[in-house]
């Protein structure tokens, strides 16, 4: 999937659809640690186009609260992540 093409892109951002490679960007892990996790089921439901597996980026944003909330006594989340929560999917 060419994420660079402009038909491609506006598609995904309308319906809220993220590809395993900006998933990957998003947590900060390469794209084999993403496949890793869905392998092990420790990833949201994913939805697969040709080739291509995409999330719902309602669910990256609910399992990256979701590990914000289990860690925030040990330390604090990066302002950056917080800015990528409320500036990415909606």
């Amino acid at each position: 999937m060419d994420e660079h093409d402009p038909v491609i892109s506006a598609f995904l951002i309308a319906n809220g659809l993220l590809t395993e490679a900006q998933v990957a960007a998003i947590e900060l892990v390469e794209i084999s640690t993403i496949r890793s996790r869905r392998a092990r089921s420790q990833m949201p439901m994913h939805f697969k186009a040709g080739n291509n597996v995409l999330y719902d980026a309602k669910d990256i944003a609910a399992r990256i609260l979701a590990t914000k909330m289990a860690t925030r006594r040990r330390k604090p989340v990066p302002t950056a992540a917080n800015d990528l929560l409320s500036s990415g999917a909606k």
